[in-house]
């Protein structure tokens, strides 16, 4: 007599089925995970990204410099990097000129204007952008403004040149940290830029 117990034959069409939903699973995961990347996030941007004042600007490599840390207190306005960035940073340069922020900081030299674009945020694809000037770190702040640290360490300096023109460079990606960067400017009494530097942060 035999005792073996006779397992039941595998039917192909199951088979099959169970096949095709493991190789569909398997690509759902690759489709899920492969958009994905580990690398530090960088600004995004789309629009051109001309001087609001108009100035001519240089390709012209920069150098870098050691700059000690400075506050800048001034008003801000969000930049949308998927959008028009001229036409947002000239609003946010006629807002600032409308307002006489030098007098109410009681700063010196009301023709010496800082632009600085900090807390990129990734997820919308924006940059905040502050106009102001420096002024030591106890001042006490006027209505609707902010005081940025801008802190010490090694720029790269661009006479004639943009944060967002640097953020664009390739060739920087990897040398920049991408936290609060700065363009100084020389204003004459119209407000017309004599001089205009841009210092990005390098890692």
């Amino acid at each position: 007599m035999n005792n073996s117990i006779e397992l039941p034959k595998r039917n192909p069409l199951v088979l099959t089925a169970y096949a095709v939903a493991i190789i569909g699973m398997l690509g759902f995961m690759v489709w899920v995970i492969w958009p994905y990347s580990y690398e530090e996030e960088k600004p995004n941007l789309h629009a051109s990204h001309a001087n609001p004042v108009h100035i001519a600007t240089t390709s012209v490599p920069g150098r870098s410099v050691y700059r000690e840390p400075v506050t800048i207190v001034g008003s801000s306005q969000w930049i949308e990097l998927k959008g028009d960035s001229r036409q947002q940073i000239d609003a946010s340069w006629r807002r600032f000129a409308g307002r006489d922020l030098a007098a109410e900081l009681y700063v010196r030299d009301a023709l010496r204007v800082y632009a600085v674009y900090h807390r990129y945020d990734a997820a919308r694809n924006r940059v905040l952008l502050t106009l102001g000037y420096p002024v030591p770190p106890q001042q006490i702040l006027p209505r609707e403004t902010q005081a940025i640290l801008i802190e010490a360490g090694d720029y790269l300096q661009h006479p004639g040149g943009e944060v967002l023109r640097a953020w664009e460079d390739a060739g920087l990606a990897d040398r920049l940290k991408y936290v609060a960067d700065l363009e100084e400017y020389q204003l004459d009494p119209g407000f017309n830029v004599i001089t205009q530097t841009a210092f990005v942060a390098m890692k």
